[in-house]
């Protein structure tokens, strides 16, 4: 008698977009990524923001492969490059 929630298809739901600036923190990056991965609400994505001159950032993503829901946006000095 009690309604029954219907699962909602993933590209039915709102696109939520979280967005990570992030500067000299990659173990702080690590568990970011780790509790989006977690989250359970499936139309989602993530975007991480650093600065071209951020060398241990920048080595930390660059070591890693990352789901096609997680986008990599580096601002460069001469503009921002997107991965």
């Amino acid at each position: 008698m009690g309604n029954k929630a219907h699962p909602v298809h993933p590209e039915k739901q709102p696109l939520i977009s979280c967005l990570c600036v992030t500067h000299l923190k990659p173990r702080m990056l690590q568990r970011v990524i780790e509790c989006f991965i977690n989250q359970t609400y499936e139309n989602k994505q993530l975007v991480i923001v650093y600065e071209e001159e951020d060398q241990a950032t920048s080595e930390f993503i660059s070591t890693r492969h990352f789901a096609g829901n997680i986008k990599r946006v580096k601002i460069e000095s001469s503009g921002i490059k997107y991965h």
